[in-house]
């Protein structure tokens, strides 16, 4: 099936819809998991850098310690704020990240039962959770 259908008409992820839906929150913070992506479409389809997307924590700690991630988030939320996220919500496709292993149990210290949007790709659905205090 995947020779003979483009590539290109098959949405395997759902980053559109996700940046869509970082667009129409903008007071809330967003840990994105693929970054990079959702900061360029957002900057694509804005002009602007957005300042409500957080890193996920398998690209955070390339750059710092995931405890300056969890310490932001623990105090966004003492502070009342929304953070989502779609970190554990992604489709898995088979990739070098998938076979390294992206899980690093990272949200366990997590609430993420609330389930706010599901979007249809072309095999799973991508979810985006509500983050809160256990």
């Amino acid at each position: 099936f995947y020779g003979i259908y483009p590539n290109n008409q098959l949405r395997f992820t759902a980053d559109d819809k996700v940046t869509e839906f970082v667009l129409d929150h903008p007071k809330d913070k967003f840990i994105a998991a693929e970054t990079a992506v959702i900061s360029n479409m957002y900057y694509y389809q804005t002009g602007i850098s957005p300042s409500n997307v957080l890193a996920a924590p398998n690209y955070f700690q390339l750059h710092a310690p995931l405890i300056d991630l969890k310490t932001k988030i623990d105090s966004l939320l003492e502070k009342g704020k929304t953070i989502y996220t779609d970190c554990t919500g992604r489709p898995e496709m088979m990739s070098r990240e998938t076979m390294l292993g992206r899980s690093n149990g990272f949200f366990n210290d997590y609430d993420l039962s609330d389930t706010i949007a599901a979007f249809k790709t072309y095999g799973e659905k991508h979810y985006v959770f509500k983050v809160s205090k256990k």
